[in-house]
């Protein structure tokens, strides 16, 4: 049972991750099209992937609602600056050190993300008290 409950959690975090990423990449083109530094268009474009992602993972992956607190939005708030950081500033290095689509290293850097961000949302920030 407690198998089949975290294939239900991953296929549903997996939504939320689609949607957030369609998102991110959406804002991430755009703001390249207009010229932003890939930094600066990528880290615009996270960020509004992560809202999509606290508001929908507080909804969706747990079976009811999960409250506010303030230090639970702290945490999520601090790892998330953190990985948009890490993350905007990989794909700008990545880019520019193999020589390679400014896209190509969107999807590398933020499938490597998505990994550590399963986790963490899943295992700590939005984890049950029991």
């Amino acid at each position: 049972m407690l198998f089949k409950k975290k294939i239900i959690a991953y296929c549903k975090f997996g939504f939320i991750g689609v949607a957030s990423n369609l998102i991110s990449f959406s804002l991430f083109t755009i703001l390249i099209s207009f010229h932003y530094k890939i930094e600066t268009s990528a880290a615009t474009g996270m960020a509004a992937g992560v809202i999509n992602t606290y508001t929908m993972s507080r909804l969706f992956l747990k079976e009811k609602v999960i409250r506010h607190s303030i230090s639970r939005l702290i945490l999520f708030l601090s790892y998330y600056t953190v990985s948009i950081l890490l993350t905007s500033k990989s794909i700008d290095k990545i880019t520019e050190i193999y020589k390679i689509s400014h896209n190509v290293s969107w999807i590398f850097c933020v499938f490597i993300a998505s990994i550590f961000n399963f986790v963490f949302v899943n295992e700590v920030a939005l984890k049950n008290k029991k």
